[in-house]
């Protein structure tokens, strides 16, 4: 089993959803961003923020959509007689007030929506939240601190708040990135504003040497953009080297969505490709063709990756890179990073900046 930042099946409040699972055994669910919780029926059905969760899932995965709230829509709106949702506090309220709304509007009349949030960490806004939305709420069980929440889908469901909360987004400008804005929304990582790796990676590339000095060619050059998030690396190298096309490699639905949605608007669409997946893969119809043709390559990897995990996606880099060109990688603790690049054969320069450090990899 894929292990996702965020998910949890021993948490008190996926067992307490566990028990409501048992119960609706014979009702149509569907698990809202909550992960497999034990005990919810075989034909479940599952909402899932990140392919990774696919792998191993006792129940069928329906990907997160930009517009849950809007037709066409995968699964049908006001269906399901049960949704639970179990908070992932990491990800934020706004993505957990669209978890709400998104059940809620799956929801028939007298449906059932669960939640299980602890107490003391927003469990009674989340309460709050769920009245607004579905007229009323109540507290039906607690553990450990946690409170099980229950609403039901009558004719107080406020359907225009849902949809407002379903399809919420942001945009943020930063000097690093140039004149262009960012769109963003609820659920990918850094939706507020830059991350501050990928500005050291970006104001380090501004000032190497030969970014300095390439000119664009008549022939596209070729940048991958490895663990993109919402594509601020890959839009700006797009932008800024108008004859490169560039693979961007995101494992968050929503971000790769935002990545699309962000290069059309831009008008650099049919330079930056998506892939929606783990890391690069020889076989994969996006990434074959770049294989031994790349020039450089950029990354700011999640910093929850384990060292085995990190392995494995930067290793994967090195048949896709042309001969001697650079992957540039920032990292907060280069030691797991630099021993992943070294085990794969790159050479290494080390450039350090407070609180970050740059790994520039080369392969012969």
């Amino acid at each position: 089993m894929v292990a996702i930042d965020g998910l949890n099946p021993t948490d008190p409040g996926v067992l307490l959803l566990s028990t409501v699972a048992a119960r609706r055994r014979n009702s149509s669910t569907v698990l809202a961003y909550c992960g497999d919780i034990p005990g919810a029926p075989e034909d479940a059905v599952r909402l899932i923020l990140d392919v990774r969760e696919r792998v191993g899932s006792a129940h069928t995965c329906q990907a997160a959509s930009l517009d849950p709230s809007c037709s066409p829509h995968a699964l049908t709106l006001g269906s399901f007689a049960t949704a639970l949702c179990w908070p992932r506090p990491h990800l934020g309220k706004e993505f957990t007030l669209r978890t709400l709304a998104e059940a809620g509007l799956l929801l028939a009349d007298g449906g059932e929506l669960y939640c299980a949030a602890r107490k003391k960490k927003g469990g009674k806004t989340l309460a709050l939240a769920m009245r607004a939305l579905m007229g009323q709420t109540e507290t039906i069980a607690r553990k450990h601190g946690y409170h099980l929440y229950r609403s039901i889908r009558t004719r107080a469901f406020d359907e225009t708040l849902a949809r407002t909360y379903a399809t919420r987004f942001l945009r943020f400008a930063d000097t690093a990135l140039g004149e262009f804005e960012l769109e963003t929304t609820p659920g990918v990582f850094s939706h507020r504003g830059l991350d501050a790796g990928t500005r050291c990676l970006i104001e380090h590339l501004e000032h190497l040497e030969h970014v300095r000095a390439q000119a664009p060619t008549s022939e596209p050059s070729y940048c991958i953009d490895l663990c993109s998030g919402v594509g601020p690396l890959a839009i700006w190298w797009a932008k800024r080297w108008s004859a490169n096309s560039v693979l961007a490699i995101e494992t968050n639905v929503l971000a790769a969505a935002m990545i699309r949605r962000n290069a059309d608007r831009l008008g650099i669409g049919k330079r930056l490709t998506v892939r929606n997946g783990d890391g690069l893969d020889r076989a994969d119809p996006v990434c074959a063709p770049l294989l031994g043709s790349c020039e450089i390559a950029l990354c700011n990897p999640p910093t929850h990756a384990s060292p085995e995990e990190l392995a494995r996606l930067l290793g994967e880099l090195r048949p896709f890179m042309a001969r001697d060109a650079a992957a540039h990688i920032v990292v907060n603790r280069p030691g797991s990073a630099t021993a992943a690049l070294e085990q794969s054969g790159a050479r290494l320069q080390v450039f350090p900046y407070p609180g970050y450090t740059v790994l520039t990899a080369r392969w012969s």
